[in-house]
């Protein structure tokens, strides 16, 4: 991450500004939320009545996914390792994002 640490950035999880790296992390977490609780959903064993409360957590974390991503984008100095995450992260959410 190349921006400033100074710098504050709105956040999908926080309410306070936190430097590029927190809404960058936070929106990775994300995406890994959702992924979780898709496989929740999806696994056997579930309940209906928890599969549907699952789902809608994957959509919301797809929100706020959505959100930081949004944030990422128009502002941040990714480094290349960072592009390729983000890049392969938002892929994976598009993928996704019809079917939670």
């Amino acid at each position: 991450m190349n921006n400033d640490p100074e710098h504050r950035y709105p956040s999908p999880l926080r309410e306070d500004l936190p430097p590029m790296d927190g809404v960058y992390h936070v929106t990775w977490v994300s995406a890994r939320m959702a992924r979780t609780m898709q496989q929740l959903a999806r696994h056997p064993e579930t309940t209906k009545d928890t599969a549907l409360k699952v789902r809608n957590a994957v959509l919301h974390d797809l929100q706020n996914f959505e959100s930081g991503y949004d944030t990422v984008r128009r502002s941040s100095l990714l480094t290349a390792t960072g592009e390729q995450v983000v890049a392969s992260t938002a892929s994976w959410v598009a993928s996704i994002a019809h079917r939670p």
